[in-house]
C-alpha cells in the first residue's frame, strides 16, 4: 500500500543503475528497493546516465512510466562541465516530478550517484542515504581506480547515513570512510512472488543456478560438478538461469562434458518464471567467487 503523501517523507531517490528494456537485469535490486520504500515515503526516482555521448544537448530527461514511484531518465552529455550539468539535471529532474519544495530525503542506491547526492544534500541542507551493492568496492576485486575509492570514501563520509546490504561490504566501506554512520541494510525482496512451493518437490534431484552469466558467477564450476555427479547420480538435472557473455562458453563446455539434456539452459526470465524454477527445484546453488549479498 503506498505512503500517505500528504504525512510521509518527500525522497529522492538517485541510481545510475537501472534495468533498460526487456531482458536487462541490471539494477533490478533498486527497483524492489525503492518499491519497498514507497509504502512508507513519498518518493521520486531519478536514474542517471553520465557521460551519455547520444544526447547534444547538456542534459535531457525522459520520463520512465513502468516504475513504482513518478520517475526520469536523466541523460548527462559528456565534457569539463557535465559534473555541474550533472547537479543542475537532478534539482530540473525533482522538479519535473512534482517538487514544489526541496526534498526531505536523498537517497542514493549507487555509488556514482552518492557523490553528486551528498553534493545536493550540503546545498539543500538535506540528509543524504547511501544504499550500496558494488562489488568493485570489496578487497581483492581492482574494479576501481585509487582517486574512485578516495572519492568514494569522501561520499560515505559526508553522508548522514551508508546502508551496505552486506556485512562484507560494511567492512569494507568502513575501511574507506572511518567516520561513516553504516548499518547493513539487506536487499527487498518480493515475498508475493518468491515464497516456498505449496507442494513437495519431486524425485529425481534438480538444481537450479540463476544470475548474470559472467565469469564471478563461476557457473563452469557447477557444470563440472553436475558431470563429477553423473558417475553415480545420472538422474541429477541442472536448470540455468540468465544470460551474459559466458553463455556461449557456458554451452560450449555444456557440450564438452556430455550433460544432454540434464543441464537446461532458460535464459533470463521474468521474475515469476524465475520464481516458479526455484519453487520446483531441489536446491539452490551459489558458486560465486564473490558476493555483497546474493539478490538471487
Amino acid at each position: 500500500m503506498p505512503a500517505d503523501t500528504n504525512t510521509a517523507p518527500r525522497v529522492l531517490h538517485l541510481t545510475a543503475w537501472l534495468p533498460e528494456g526487456d531482458g536487462d537485469t541490471t539494477g533490478t535490486f533498486v527497483r524492489e528497493h525503492v518499491r519497498a520504500a514507497s509504502r512508507v515515503s513519498d518518493g521520486v526516482l531519478v536514474h542517471v546516465k553520465w557521460g551519455d555521448a547520444s544526447i547534444r544537448r547538456t542534459f535531457s530527461t525522459e520520463p520512465l512510466p513502468n516504475e513504482a514511484v513518478p520517475a526520469v531518465r536523466l541523460r548527462v552529455a559528456p565534457g569539463r562541465l557535465a559534473p555541474l550539468w550533472l547537479l543542475v539535471g537532478i534539482v530540473r529532474a525533482w522538479t519535473r516530478l512534482g517538487g514544489r519544495r526541496r526534498p526531505d530525503i536523498l537517497h542514493s542506491h549507487t555509488l556514482r550517484t552518492s557523490v553528486p547526492a551528498t553534493m545536493l544534500g550540503r546545498v539543500l541542507r538535506r540528509p543524504v542515504i547511501a544504499t550500496e551493492h558494488w562489488t568493485a568496492l570489496l578487497p581483492g576485486t581492482d574494479d576501481l581506480t585509487p582517486r574512485e575509492l578516495h572519492l568514494a570514501g569522501r561520499a560515505y563520509d559526508r553522508a548522514d547515513l551508508v546502508l551496505p546490504v552486506g556485512p562484507s561490504l560494511a567492512a569494507a566501506i568502513g575501511d574507506l570512510a572511518p567516520e561513516a554512520t553504516i548499518e547493513v541494510v539487506q536487499n527487498a525482496v518480493d515475498e508475493a512472488t518468491f515464497r516456498p512451493a505449496l507442494t513437495g518437490r519431486t524425485l529425481p534431484p534438480r538444481f537450479v543456478v540463476v544470475g548474470k552469466l559472467i565469469a564471478r558467477k563461476r557457473f563452469d564450476v557447477v557444470l563440472r560438478a553436475l558431470a563429477m555427479l553423473h558417475h553415480t547420480h545420472p538422474d541429477v538435472a541442472l536448470d540455468v538461469v540468465g544470460d551474459g557473455p559466458e553463455a556461449e562458453a557456458l554451452e560450449h563446455l555444456a557440450t564438452e562434458l556430455d550433460l544432454g539434456s540434464s543441464c537446461t539452459f532458460r535464459g533470463a526470465l521474468p521474475k515469476a518464471d524465475v520464481a516458479s524454477i526455484l519453487q520446483a527445484g531441489t536446491a539452490l546453488v551459489v558458486s560465486s567467487t564473490s558476493e555483497t549479498f546474493s539478490v538471487v
